[in-house]
């Protein structure tokens, strides 16, 4: 997560707060160790690697970045959706170029 000292600096607002409730399942997915990317144009966020990954599986609505930081916010049309695509990208060598994480 961003720490409220880098959010102060930069002027960055990130439209996503945790759930109320502990465990409960939104339709944003947090994503940490994702690829570098920087879109062409404003707007061009169906080129990112993780949406790019998931087509054909899962429909992304909306990706969040944070340039210069290897995260991102992946939004779906419901919760049930974002559940199959956190499954589908903890998946060992989803992503081509993800190192494995196990040995």
């Amino acid at each position: 997560m961003l720490t409220r000292k880098f959010r102060k600096e930069t002027g960055l607002h990130i439209p996503f707060r945790k759930p109320r409730v502990p465990g409960a399942e939104t339709r944003h997915l947090y994503c940490t160790n994702c690829p570098e990317w920087a879109p062409a144009e404003e707007g061009e966020w169906r080129s990112h690697p993780l949406v790019q990954g998931l087509a054909g599986h899962c429909a992304v609505q909306g990706v969040f970045t944070v340039s210069g930081m290897p995260l991102a916010y992946l939004s779906f049309a419901d919760a049930a959706e974002a559940a199959a695509a956190r499954v589908l990208l903890t998946a060992e060598a989803f992503l081509p170029g993800r190192p494995s994480t196990r040995s």
